[in-house]
């Protein structure tokens, strides 16, 4: 992380003059929102100064300023981050995208979408759905921002199927430090046009380029899905149903693994019993087709095989009143952590599906002898596991330190089982040490000299990922 300059008069009056009255704020205008992002355990820092932007051109000027002056600029999307990775932990400007909210064009034949950065995730899948379009990704946190998306290449339950963010972004707008604005990718769905600089962009954090505008790939929504609740006596047992279940070629969009006890959590929390309390686990199995003919046969072929996994029961969500029941006692998961308990951390690890298992043993016996409560769901169809911890009894000092050693432990055995350290919540500065620990001096030199070519003076976003 290089050396910063204190944000002088002068430049405060020359990036105010590039934008309209009204969204330059410095010292007793500035809003605290721009000091942290959703969870302020990983860091809260106020800003020097924070501007909304409107366009990339805008953005290209304050970028050259900052450079010149050696001062730091931080992007930020809507806020939602878990990592501290839209914090000012440097000071310096907060570039905010919350006014880069339009839907520039929906390209119905070509099955695209072109958007600015801060439109949210739930607005490009109201707008694709309106078409009879899908737009696959689903991260659980609807209100990000697309761009948020992008930068920490954002999966969800249907990665499995269909993928992460990086697997739907096309084509992008950037705008480098030293102010050029850049067109990566192209709105096609093959090319062999040299380096995918577009890849490199995608997950960086907004630590290489700030994206202005983005094109995503659409695909035809179906008409028709079901879903399944298939309690287990074991997360080993319910995980080798889920490995039969993903080598079928049944082609679930969703394989959700919750552990009993996060049922019972939430549902204390939230006096709602909706999902299975039976066993020690539970898999969500979700599938979809364009007819309905096409779908009973896929749930005749399913039922024959999940009788041969071993559940306590199978349970049918086929009606528009359980579906919403059940996937609101999903999102019930998170909320009840966030509401229920005083503080909390969570990390978002990625095994091979062969490991999952093992690893929840682990930690779970990791965090019984730190004196930690351990909540545990994730996307079990690709590996991905939340992992949650909390003890209201420790004051705030004393959860961060036990915390903090949780996770390190947690991670070097992630890591140790060929799992990487974030699945879909990225890096920021929360996670940086854990990330150097996986990769070794050798690949995070490398990412470096990959920051080094983007961004020479180290101003956007230091002290995040490199």
């Amino acid at each position: 992380m290089g050396h910063y300059n204190e944000l002088s008069a002068q430049l405060a009056r020359e990036i105010e003059a590039i934008v309209d009255e009204g969204r330059f704020y410095i010292r007793e205008s500035m809003k605290p929102d721009f000091s942290h992002d959703e969870k302020a355990m990983y860091g809260t820092a106020a800003p020097e100064a924070a501007v909304e932007v409107a366009s990339a051109e805008e953005i290209a000027a304050i970028m050259r300023l900052c450079n010149d002056a050696g001062v730091p600029i931080t992007v930020r999307g809507a806020g939602t981050g878990l990592c501290g990775g839209s914090v000012a932990m440097s000071g310096g400007l907060v570039l905010s995208m919350a006014k880069m909210n339009k839907i520039i064009a929906l390209d119905e034949d070509n099955l695209t979408i072109t958007v600015e950065p801060g439109v949210t995730l739930q607005e490009v899948m109201d707008a694709a759905a309106e078409k009879g379009l899908c737009y696959p990704p689903d991260p659980g946190e609807k209100t990000a921002s697309i761009g948020g998306n992008l930068n920490t290449n954002a999966g969800g339950p249907r990665a499995m199927r269909f993928g992460a963010t990086r697997d739907y972004v096309l084509a992008a707008t950037a705008v480098l430090p030293t102010g050029e604005i850049i067109k990566l990718g192209a709105p096609v769905v093959k090319s062999s046009n040299g380096l995918n600089l577009l890849q490199l962009v995608i997950g960086s954090e907004g630590t290489l380029a700030v994206v202005t505008e983005l094109t995503l790939k659409l695909i035809p929504a179906k008409k028709y899905d079901i879903s399944f609740l298939m309690p287990y006596e074991s997360v080993a047992e319910a995980m080798s149903a889920a490995i039969v279940l993903k080598k079928a070629s049944l082609d679930p969009v969703g394989l959700e693994l919750v552990a009993r006890e996060f049922i019972e959590f939430s549902a204390s929390f939230t006096g709602e019993h909706t999902l299975p309390e039976d066993g020690e686990a539970t898999l969500i199995v979700t599938f979809e087709a364009n007819t309905e003919d096409a779908l009973d046969m896929l749930m005749e072929q399913f039922a024959e095989l999940a009788e041969e996994t071993g559940p306590l029961d199978i349970l049918v969500v086929d009606t528009p009143t359980l579906k919403r029941s059940i996937w609101a006692a999903h999102a019930a998961l998170n909320t009840s952590i966030e509401s229920g308990v005083k503080r909390f951390d969570e990390s978002d690890v990625v095994l091979p599906m062969t490991k999952v298992a093992e690893y929840i043993e682990a930690v779970s016996e990791l965090a019984s002898a730190m004196g930690l409560t351990m909540q545990v769901y994730g996307h079990a169809g690709d590996g991905s596991l939340h992992i949650f911890v909390y003890n209201d009894e420790l004051e705030a000092e004393s959860f961060a330190s036990k915390s903090a050693a949780f996770m390190t432990d947690s991670y070097a055995k992630c890591t140790e089982l060929g799992g990487v350290v974030s699945g879909e919540h990225g890096i920021g500065h929360g996670k940086k040490a854990y990330l150097e620990a996986a990769l070794g001096e050798d690949v995070m030199g490398l990412m470096r000299r990959v920051k080094a070519a983007f961004d020479p003076k180290e101003i956007l976003n230091p002290g995040k990922v490199v």
